[in-house]
């Protein structure tokens, strides 16, 4: 809808040695400041397999997008 503010959309990646829910405690406070939250949960098992996950995660998003 024109003049619809939109929600903006957070993408958590996280790193070698951890997975998704190491962002368990930071996604309730952005999701309080009414912001869309999506955690990446990589396979970690090579690097084309972990991109492919975030590319996966940002094509699922259907708002526009800001690397």
């Amino acid at each position: 809808m024109v003049g619809e503010k939109t929600r903006k959309t957070i993408v958590l990646v996280h790193g070698a040695f951890a997975d998704g829910t190491s962002w368990s405690k930071v996604i309730p406070l952005l999701q309080a400041k009414g912001l869309n939250v999506v955690a990446v949960q990589n396979p970690t098992d090579s690097l084309a397999n972990d991109v492919a996950a975030v590319n996966r995660a940002l094509e699922s998003i259907n708002e526009p997008k800001y690397h």
